[in-house]
């Protein structure tokens, strides 16, 4: 296949390997030769101005080949501007008996002629999908729809949700083409620059390019790019700060990624830093943009022209060595005291009971747990730099729903600097401590005249950042065109600190946008997962409700498996049994993984993996299978595979941690939250196929 398309980038004179096709429909319609029994469907386009371009549709055994080519057409949408191709007939409808159920686009109260005439949908097309009664056939339809004609398939699937034509029209950038007197083949070559078009086409102008995409093993991966209004946020230039929302597969992190290597094209002597929560996910982030553009120019340190990759921990700590100044005054800043020296060592979970344990304080237990203090110190402390008893008896705490009478605060920060003169004292750092004096040291290097580290910071899964880390973000970057631009789901939020960007001098100003089109997860996966979000209330970075509905999937699977087993044994042979038919049934690139809620679930599963011949994790293996991917359902964030099996959780009953049950009935809530939030993220690393096995 490579071969075949690289021949179209030579001389376009003679081509020996194309035929025309007798009788087409379409004039510029060719077969190409692939091998003795395939044939490819292409179209040559003869612009007046330019050079020649194949645009390639798919290749079939020889003889269908010639026959899809005969109704092969391309045209550009005389309404949306977009440029489409189709080969073989549009999809239709099932033939069985209707239902006496109203159609689900009927509540749209538009008509197939007003859709046509105000999107530019094919009339074919929305008078039969106007015939559907059933959501799971609509799914279907549109995603025939969207594979055939591109932009129109979601267009249907944003009808169904309520959207209306200016709506879609503004998302999908569809507008009606100007009226020139252009060769229609200039006209095809401009509308494949339409944001639209690129839902099913996109260029492949070199053969490092065109090496890729063929490599990639998947031709929707080369005709298929950003959506429009991902591209939209991936390309488009804004005045200040950027933050776009989403839930899980809605495309978040490739605009990131587009978006950095769309900065640096720009201005290749731009700082670009792209960041996010953790070193795994930061290390995922750089190999999908060396897939990207594996020429684009990476920074080795901060400060460099180039893209920066790292996590937002490491950033901080990179701060600090790369310093050349004292942080001594950062430090009393942000501690109370000058004693701050990285090296290194963090304190483990059991100091907080020490502590409070050790300091006479007379408070009730639940003001006690390491779960509050750990949360009121970060959310509150650190986010304040408070360094006296005098300023957190009198400090504004927005958001906390435990409220402290000046007795209690004055207690508590018995517990607190006891706690930062314990850990001084063995130079004990917490991340958080750490990023709120890198954050602090540059806003003081800032006000010397210093210039900023980074000239544009893109901040993926935004939701776990605390903020302390925010203000880091914001003290790495000034304030300007395109200095920060976030993407993050709330409903995916691990921690229950209550965020609003503006606190940090982060302002937005009705720069936000949602994202609701999912592109990995299947429909039934996704209803499911959207399930653990019923009843609770999510806020967004902006300290808004945000709405757990919504959110769509235009990919159809089976239902999730839901299989509850008697006791260990019998679930941990099931989720064996499952590996084995999943590994049976898959191809060399199905990756399967196996998520739980705890470490000792984890290794468990790993250890009986092994004894079934089930290569896991980084084992290697002499054949074709991939290793099974076994994880706490928190280390799978940001991560997605073929199909997963979450063990060991009743779906009905996420679980929830103990030391979590220890504190207050808001703490218990906020447990609950989170063990909701957990399952959610669980449930949607699939791409496939989801099952949960638990006892």
């Amino acid at each position: 296949m490579f071969d075949l398309l690289s021949l179209f980038q030579g001389d376009l004179h003679d081509e020996p390997w194309t035929e025309r096709v007798p009788g087409a429909k379409d004039s510029r319609v060719r077969t190409a030769y692939v091998d003795g029994t395939h044939r490819a469907v292409v179209f040559r386009v003869d612009p007046e101005r330019g050079e020649t371009t194949y645009i390639y549709m798919g290749t079939w055994a020889a003889n269908e080949a010639r026959r899809q080519a005969t109704r092969a057409t391309l045209r550009v949408n005389p309404v949306s501007g977009a440029l489409e191709g189709t080969v073989g007939q549009l999809p239709l409808v099932s033939d069985r008996p209707r239902t006496p159920a109203h159609p689900l686009l009927e509540r749209a109260g538009h008509s197939p002629a007003e859709l046509a005439a105000d999107l530019g949908l094919d009339r074919t097309v929305t008078e039969r999908a106007y015939l559907i009664t059933d959501r799971t056939e609509f799914f279907r339809f549109a995603g025939e729809v969207t594979a055939k004609l591109g932009w129109q398939g979601q267009a249907l699937l944003q009808l169904l949700d309520g959207a209306s034509p200016e709506l879609i029209r503004e998302q999908l950038e569809l507008h009606t083409p100007p009226e020139t007197a252009a060769d229609e083949d200039d006209r095809i070559i401009a509308a494949l620059d339409r944001p639209a078009s690129r839902l099913l086409f996109t260029y492949a102008d070199d053969s490092a390019e065109l090496r890729r995409v063929i490599d990639s093993g998947d031709a929707n991966a080369w005709r298929t790019f950003l959506h429009p209004e991902q591209r939209r946020y991936a390309e488009q230039s804004y005045p200040g700060s950027f933050r776009v929302s989403g839930g899980s597969g809605t495309g978040k992190s490739v605009i990131l990624v587009h978006r950095a290597r769309n900065l640096i094209r720009r201005n290749p002597d731009a700082r670009v830093v792209l960041t996010t929560f953790t070193k795994e996910l930061a290390t995922i982030l750089e190999q999908n943009l060396r897939v990207l553009d594996p020429d684009v120019a990476f920074a080795t340190k901060l400060g460099q022209p180039g893209i920066y990759v790292g996590g937002i921990d490491s950033l901080a700590v990179q701060v600090l060595q790369q310093s050349s100044a004292e942080v001594e005054v950062a430090s009393q800043d942000v501690l109370g005291h000058r004693k701050f020296q990285w090296r290194g060592h963090r304190p483990d979970r059991y100091v907080w009971p020490r502590i409070a344990a050790e300091v006479d304080h007379r408070l009730p237990p639940h003001l006690t747990t390491p779960w509050f203090l750990e949360n009121e110190y970060v959310a509150v402390v650190l986010a304040r730099r408070i360094r006296t008893v005098r300023e957190y008896a009198t400090v504004e705490r927005r958001g906390r729903r435990i409220r402290l009478d000046r007795a209690m605060r004055v207690a508590l920060w018995k517990i607190f600097d006891s706690y930062r003169t314990f850990c001084a004292r063995f130079n004990w750092y917490s991340y958080q401590e750490v990023a709120a004096v890198a954050g602090r040291h540059l806003m003081h290097a800032a006000a010397a005249g210093e210039t900023a580290l980074a000239d544009h910071v893109l901040v993926d899964e935004g939701q776990d950042l605390h903020a302390v880390h925010w203000r880091f973000v914001r003290a790495l970057v000034d304030e300007g065109s395109d200095d920060i631009f976030i993407a993050d789901d709330p409903h995916q939020r691990i921690f229950n600190e209550r965020i609003a960007l503006s606190d940090h001098n982060i302002a937005l100003s009705g720069r936000s946008r949602r994202l609701t089109l999912n592109y990995r997860t299947t429909a039934e996966n996704l209803d499911f997962a959207l399930g653990f979000l019923l009843g609770t209330e999510f806020r967004d970075l902006e300290d808004r409700i945000e709405p757990g509905s919504g959110y769509r999937s235009a990919r159809l699977g089976p239902e999730p498996s839901l299989v509850p087993c008697t006791n260990e044994k019998t679930m941990l042979k099931c989720v064996v049994d499952t590996v084995r038919e999943w590994q049976r049934s898959g191809t060399s690139v199905t990756t399967i993984a196996v998520l739980t809620f705890d470490n000792g679930t984890a290794s468990t599963i790993r250890s009986r993996l092994r004894a079934a011949d089930c290569p896991v994790d980084d084992d290697q293996c002499g054949d074709s299978r991939m290793p099974v991917a076994v994880r706490t359902m928190s280390g799978a964030k940001g991560l997605e595979y073929t199909n997963v099996i979450v063990a060991g959780v009743d779906p009905s009953r996420p679980p929830i941690a103990a030391l979590d049950q220890q504190g207050s009935p808001y703490e218990t809530a906020d447990a609950k939250q989170r063990a909701k939030a957990l399952a959610y993220v669980a449930a949607t690393r699939a791409r496939d196929r989801l099952a949960f096995i638990w006892h």
